[in-house]
C-alpha cells in the first residue's frame, strides 16, 4: 500500500504481536489502522526515527480494546502513539530514552500502569478537544495512571500535564486551553523489571 510505513496493519482484528525485535528503523516500528481486540507484546523496539509503535483510526472506524504489555521501547523519536481510540491498556512496559515517551491523543478509556519512564526527553502528553464531549464523559477522556516508576523515587503523585482544544483540532488548531492535570496518585518507587515479568 502507498503511503502506508513498513511494518503495518490496517484494518484487522484478533491480532497478536509477540516477541519480536525491531532495531534502527528509519520509520515507524509497528503502525496499526483500526485494529480491534488486538494484543501487542514482548517486543524490543530501539532506535526508529519515526514511532515505535503507533495506533490511529481510520475513515471506517476507531481502533478498540488494544492491549500493549511487556514492550520495551528505547531511544525512539516516538515510543507510543494511540490516536482516536477505545479502551487502550498500555501495561508493564520499559520506555526509556525517547524523544516522547508516551502521547495519547482523543483516546477514550485509556489506563496505563505498571510501566518504567526513564530518561524521556517528554515522558507522557494527553490531548482531547471539548467539541462533542458531553461534560458527563469527560472523566473517561482524561487517562488513567497508576503505579508507573517516573525517572525517580516518588513519595507524592505524578503530574502529567494534558492540553484541552475549545474546537475540533483539525479544524482550529490553534483554539487550545491548558486544563489541570491528571496525576499518577500512587507511583512506583522503583524501575520494573520487564524481563522477569515476562
Amino acid at each position: 500500500m502507498s503511503g502506508v510505513p513498513e511494518n503495518s496493519i490496517v484494518i484487522t482484528k484478533n491480532i497478536t504481536i509477540k516477541d519480536n525485535r525491531l532495531l534502527r528503523n528509519s520509520n515507524s516500528k509497528l503502525y496499526l489502522q483500526w485494529v480491534l481486540l488486538s494484543l501487542i507484546s514482548g517486543n524490543q523496539i530501539q532506535n526508529s526515527k519515526g514511532y515505535g509503535i503507533y495506533i490511529e483510526d481510520s475513515y471506517f472506524s476507531n481502533p478498540k480494546q488494544i492491549t500493549i504489555i511487556e514492550n520495551s521501547l528505547i531511544s525512539n523519536r516516538y515510543a507510543i502513539e494511540i490516536v482516536s481510540t477505545f479502551q487502550v491498556i498500555i501495561e508493564q512496559n520499559e520506555i526509556a530514552n525517547n524523544d516522547v515517551g508516551l502521547s495519547i491523543d482523543y483516546c477514550t478509556s485509556s489506563y496505563m500502569r505498571n510501566k518504567t519512564f526513564l530518561g524521556n526527553n517528554k515522558t507522557a502528553l494527553f490531548r482531547w478537544f471539548w467539541f462533542f464531549s458531553p461534560i458527563a464523559n469527560i472523566c473517561d477522556k482524561i487517562p488513567r495512571f497508576d503505579k508507573n516508576f517516573w525517572d525517580q523515587n516518588r513519595k507524592i503523585p505524578q503530574p502529567i500535564i494534558g492540553r484541552w482544544y475549545l474546537l475540533n483540532p483539525f479544524i482550529f488548531p490553534y483554539v487550545d486551553i491548558l486544563l489541570g492535570v491528571t496525576f499518577d496518585w500512587n507511583p512506583a518507587q522503583g524501575p520494573y523489571d520487564i524481563l522477569e515479568m515476562s
